[in-house]
C-alpha cells in the first residue's frame, strides 16, 4: 500500500541567508528572490480552507511513477514565499523524488493563502513543506 504522509514543518531550513531578530519574528535574506523574508512569525501563512484541506489534496492528487525501488530517503521538500497579499513567489524544490516535487508545487499553487503576520502586520513569510513517502 502506498501512503503519503504530508508533514508541514515551518521554517526548518536556514540555508536561505543570514538571520536577523526583530521582536518575536526572525528574518532571512532569501537568495532566490533576493529579498528579506520572515522565517519565524507570530502567525504562519495558512491555506484558505485549512491545512487539513491541503493535506487531503496532496494525498489524493500526488501520482507515483511505478518504479521497482524508491530511494531509502523518500522525502520531498519544497519551499516558497507567501507575500503580504497572499500571493506565492520564489517557488523552489529543495529535494525531489521522481518528479513529485513538481506535483507538490502545483498543488500548493492551486490554493489561496492567508499571509503570515508579525506584530499584527502581514509580512512575506518563507514556507517550507516536506512530504514523506512511506511505501509500507
Amino acid at each position: 500500500m502506498r501512503l503519503i504522509l504530508p508533514i508541514l514543518i515551518f521554517n526548518v531550513l536556514t540555508a536561505f541567508g543570514q538571520q536577523n531578530n526583530h521582536d518575536s519574528c526572525v528574518t532571512v535574506m532569501d537568495t532566490l528572490t533576493n529579498q528579506k523574508v520572515f522565517k519565524l512569525v507570530d502567525k504562519m501563512p495558512m491555506v484558505h480552507g485549512g491545512m487539513q484541506e491541503l493535506f487531503k489534496q496532496v494525498s489524493s492528487r500526488i501520482k507515483h511513477p511505478h518504479i521497482d525501488k524508491y530511494p531509502v530517503d523518500s522525502k520531498i521538500i519544497v519551499a516558497f514565499i507567501v507575500r503580504e497579499d497572499g500571493q506565492i513567489i520564489g517557488k523552489r524544490i529543495i529535494k525531489n523524488v521522481n518528479g513529485i516535487g513538481e506535483q507538490l508545487l502545483d498543488i500548493v499553487n492551486d490554493f489561496s493563502w492567508e499571509p503570515g503576520s508579525c506584530n499584527g502586520k502581514n509580512v512575506p513569510t518563507l514556507q517550507i513543506i516536506p512530504l514523506i513517502i512511506d511505501l509500507k
